[in-house]
């Protein structure tokens, strides 16, 4: 790119097939609040085209997941400030007049019609979600939430029942009903949220223009095993997401605060990142937990100096956040959170948010595409549903692979000032095709396809330029098996170059792992078979027990030892491919890492579990014998 420095010396990139970090990538999605509201009421024609940019997988964004908003307000709002779209009317209203509480299917058309919209063009995954209970149903009696919020939740548990019975209802509706009851009745929602960020202070007082509601961990635990109940009771095959926490750090302490009962109940963890780094903490509370993971939220960017549709760090920004979330915290499915601002929104605040910018306080039904839409399709494109991603070694590269059709796409970013030549290493595949397409975003591109990239023994190089997303798709063979059950390995320990073991060579059930030198010996010789999920029963060659957690400990500290094996999950570890080219293995049960304690390179030292640091005590390379 032209005013760009020159490039480095490549980085290397491995592809690797066996390290699956995603087994089953569900898709792209957006919500529906606020946008859906106000477009879902424009004109047929101009409302389609809006549909064909988001769903379409011609020449749109090929979104296939959607995030529909149950609100919560009255109707009408007598909350005037709330912004265009804000108060989605809740199904359920109460007169005030007479106090009668009844249902009006009739309202929430915008976003009903959007709904048909995006399920006409392929949209195939649908969430129902929630910011507010019915505002009648609120302490405040506002959906934005409670002047008291730093103490007081904005529902009373007097009110829980009827809350999840609304919940209910709605759902039912839509699962049973047709196009006759209006648009968008005869969905079924595949999960329901039943509250949005509860760890925000939502305060109804001041400028609040959304609705919003803060609960308590009990409040929430409450709530979610009612629900459970009740669909259960109901015979709906819903099932329930959460905590929605509004960033990475809450979600892990959000998630402990909750009953045992309460996370029962949850099938799927979403979080939010609008704050937090801890992306390994939210990917290692989910698999611990046994749940399926979402990004479910997420927009940007403030502080971009103006509304500016031509703006490229917003694109970036959202493309990094992207590539970090899918090599790091895993998640089966990424959801922006309004792909379409409205115009006037963005103007007011000198911010540039969202894909698609349209007038939706006024009539004039434009609307107009933002740099940040061609950054996004840039994933979702050449990410698609039912594809695996896969270890590359880079955060800066996502690797999605498709089994059924041999197809390898690569997305990379590069989110610096200067040129970076990257090595793509497809040497893992059986058979690799000869030639790569190529399309790229950049300052002064905006999805164009580039010449093919030529591939010669199984490897290409190539020139991502400053402030640029590039995608490769190449044809490419099978892999092979990830471990061979009849193969013996040596684990070997990335800052000590020392062998995994078993103390003294013992049989018993209790000996102590270790780390040591290498002295061949059966002892350190490690034999791996898949049990369920990705995860193994790692079993010593001289003892034929299972590498264990003592005492299923879920502590920090605990250690680990071999024992007759009996298929807990204190005995059954995840291989995890890590950035530097090694493994981090994780225990099913606890979550933590096969560690060595003090980070000691002495013979001897004792094998424990861990939280990921990301240290090289906790990094293990898998080496047959």
């Amino acid at each position: 790119m032209a005013g760009s420095a020159p490039a480095t010396a490549a980085v290397g990139v491995y592809v690797d097939p066996n390290g699956v970090l995603v087994q089953d990538w569900e898709g792209w999605g957006t919500a529906m609040a606020w946008w859906a509201d106000r477009i879902g009421t424009w004109p047929e024609a101009k409302r389609a085209e809006i549909a064909d940019q988001l769903f379409s997988t011609t020449n749109g964004l090929g979104l296939n997941i959607i995030r529909y908003n149950l609100g919560g307000s009255a109707d009408p709002n007598p909350v005037t400030q709330m912004r265009p779209g804000g108060a989605v009317p809740s199904y359920l209203q109460k007169d005030e007049t007479t106090g009668v509480v009844s249902y009006d299917w009739t309202l929430d058309t915008g976003q009903r019609q959007m709904l048909d919209m995006a399920k006409a063009r392929g949209a195939d995954t649908f969430e129902a979600f929630v910011n507010s209970p019915p505002a009648f149903m609120t302490a405040s009696g506002d959906p934005r939430g409670n002047p008291n919020c730093s103490t007081t939740d904005n529902i009373a548990p007097a009110n829980y029942d009827a809350f999840v019975a609304y919940m209910v209802t709605v759902l039912k509706k839509y699962k049973n009903g047709s196009a006759v009851d209006g648009a968008g009745f005869g969905t079924e929602f595949d999960t329901i949220s039943p509250y949005n960020e509860p760890d925000i202070c939502w305060n109804s007082g001041g400028a609040g223009i959304s609705e919003g509601n803060k609960l308590s961990a009990a409040a929430q635990s409450a709530i979610l095993v009612k629900l459970d109940a009740a669909l259960a009771a109901e015979g709906l095959d819903t099932e329930i997401s959460g905590p929605e926490t509004s960033n990475m750090n809450n979600l892990v302490s959000q998630w402990s605060a909750l009953t045992p009962a309460a996370k029962a109940a949850v099938d799927q963890i979403n979080v939010h990142e609008y704050g937090g780094t801890d992306r390994a903490g939210v990917r290692n509370t989910a698999v611990s937990a046994g749940k399926k993971l979402w990004m479910s939220e997420y927009g940007c960017c403030d502080g971009t100096g103006g509304d500016n549709h031509q703006l490229t760090n917003p694109g970036l920004w959202i493309s990094q956040q992207i590539s970090n979330d899918l090599n790091v915290m895993r998640p089966s499915a990424w959801v922006m959170w309004q792909v379409v601002e409205d115009e006037g929104i963005q103007q007011s605040y000198d911010i540039t948010w969202g894909a698609i910018h349209a007038d939706m306080a006024g009539s004039t039904y434009t609307h107009n595409q933002t740099k940040m839409f061609p950054f996004f399709r840039q994933y979702t494109n050449f990410i698609r549903p039912g594809s695996q991603i896969i270890s590359t070694g880079d955060n800066n590269v996502v690797a999605s692979y498709q089994p059924t059709t041999g197809k390898l796409s690569l997305v990379a970013v590069n989110n610096t000032g200067s040129a970076v030549n990257k090595s793509m290493n497809l040497g893992a595949f059986s058979t690799v095709g000869s030639s790569a397409t190529a399309v790229r975003t950049s300052g002064t591109e905006s999805f164009v396809s580039l010449s093919p990239v030529a591939v010669s023994n199984k490897q290409f190089t190539t020139t991502l330029p400053a402030n640029s997303v590039t995608s490769y798709t190449v044809n490419v063979g099978a892999a092979a098996a990830p471990w061979n059950a009849s193969t013996t390995y040596e684990i070997v320990a990335a800052h000590s170059n020392q062998r995994l073991g078993i103390a003294a060579g013992s049989t018993a059930d209790g000996g102590q792992a270790l780390q040591w030198t290498d002295t061949n010996g059966a002892e350190q010789g490690w034999n791996l078979q898949p049990t369920t999920d990705g995860y193994y029963k790692i079993t010593n060659a001289n003892s034929s027990k299972a590498l264990s957690v003592s005492g299923e400990s879920i502590a920090n500290g605990g250690n680990i030892v071999q024992w007759t094996y009996g298929g807990g999950l204190h005995q059954q570890w995840k291989i995890v491919p890590t950035n530097d080219g090694g493994y981090a293995i994780v225990n099913r049960k606890s979550g933590k890492l096969l560690s060595i304690s003090g980070e000691s390179t002495n013979p001897g030292a004792s094998a424990i579990q861990w939280t990921d640091g990301s240290g090289a005590h906790q990094r293990w390379t898998l080496v047959p014998r």
